[in-house]
């Protein structure tokens, strides 16, 4: 079992509404971002120094709660703070980006991390489209070829001509090669069944997202049985699945805090003000957009004092076979300095007992 911590670099004491998206720049206070960085990179240093296996970032555009709308920058950074965790880009959205830059930039930082890169390569949430003007309607077709693309320039030895349907280059001499060989790994978010065989296909690690533990076993299973029938077995660590922690001194104190701060940030990076732009967006994903309700099981995934989250953490991976998870601390609009203890009790005390 291995353990990832997430962390959005979020902005603490905005007034901003968490509920909505795009949230106003007028909300941006002097101060405010470099005191939330500030806060993320203690809990960066905090996660290496208890043991977790990797740190990861994600790219999100135009709300507070994460401020990482290249996440590649702050992968570069995490990679001269860390000493022994790995560094996590969960992930790039490929439609948003030049995938030969993309390509370039996480070469780089497979070398800066001595070959301790693991790689999410997603899609993008729909509501990320309208951050650049990205056509949703041909953003699966454009992500697949800008997939296979990346992944052509990290192995092939001499300069190559691309010239596909979304993407022409009569160049490509990606320098420079990967630490590691054939190249990271590349982790595909699967969060329903035809993403899952996608990954399976594309001999791609699992990436699943806020899903219950029967959503979770049923993708899974989906997983390897395309894996199987394309001739491979995936091992533990090709599954990873993201969820919410929140671990407190007590149950009691654990559940109040959900009660109180709840999952207003999440609700927002899966919203979108305008209905109408919602829909659209819906319709452009072919109706597999899937809403915040469809995916978030009942309350946070793991929840409690550390021997309830140990609990909750054994049970979780035996019924779904996921092998590493990663973790949000200080998503859930928690104070600092309740996010900060819950990643510390995770950290030592319930990997200990894991």
């Amino acid at each position: 079992m291995k353990f990832s911590a997430f962390n959005p670099f979020p902005v603490y004491g905005t007034e901003a509404d968490p509920a909505r998206w795009p949230v106003p720049p007028r909300y941006s206070a002097p101060g405010l971002a470099g005191d939330g960085l500030a806060r993320a990179w203690e809990l960066c240093d905090l996660a290496d120094e208890l043991g977790f296996d990797y740190v990861s970032v994600a790219e999100h555009h135009y709300h507070p709660r994460q401020m990482t709308p290249n996440p590649l920058l702050m992968a570069a950074a995490l990679s001269q703070r860390l000493r022994s965790a790995g560094v996590a880009v969960l992930g790039v959205d490929l439609p948003l980006t030049n995938p030969l830059r993309t390509a370039e930039e996480l070469a780089v930082l497979d070398v800066l991390t001595g070959g301790r890169l693991l790689v999410g390569l997603f899609r993008g949430a729909p509501n990320e489209f309208l951050a650049y003007g990205t056509d949703p309607y041909r953003s699966r077709e454009a992500y697949e070829e800008a997939l296979d693309l990346v992944r052509a320039a990290w192995t092939e030895p001499e300069p190559f001509a691309w010239i596909g349907r979304h993407h022409e280059y009569r160049t490509v001499a990606v320098w420079p090669r990967p630490v590691q060989q054939p190249h990271p790994p590349i982790l595909v978010a699967g969060n329903t069944p035809a993403t899952a065989r996608y990954a399976a296909r594309q001999r791609c690690r699992l990436g699943l997202s806020f899903v219950s533990a029967a959503r979770a076993a049923a993708l899974v299973a989906a997983y390897r049985e395309e894996a199987r029938a394309a001739g491979w077995e995936p091992t533990a660590d090709d599954v990873l699945c993201r969820q919410f922690a929140l671990v407190a001194p007590s149950d009691d104190e654990a559940d109040g805090l959900v009660r109180r701060y709840g999952y207003g940030d999440l609700t927002a990076m899966r919203a979108v003000s305008d209905p109408r732009v919602s829909r659209e967006l819906t319709r452009a994903f072919g109706g597999t957009a899937p809403s915040t309700v469809d995916v978030l099981p009942a309350g946070p995934m793991f929840v409690g004092s550390s021997a309830t989250v140990t609990a909750q953490v054994r049970d979780f991976v035996t019924a779904t076979g996921v092998g590493i998870l990663d973790l949000a601390f200080n998503e859930l609009n928690l104070p600092f300095a309740h996010a900060r203890r819950s990643l510390e009790l995770f950290g030592r005390e319930v990997i200990a007992r894991l």
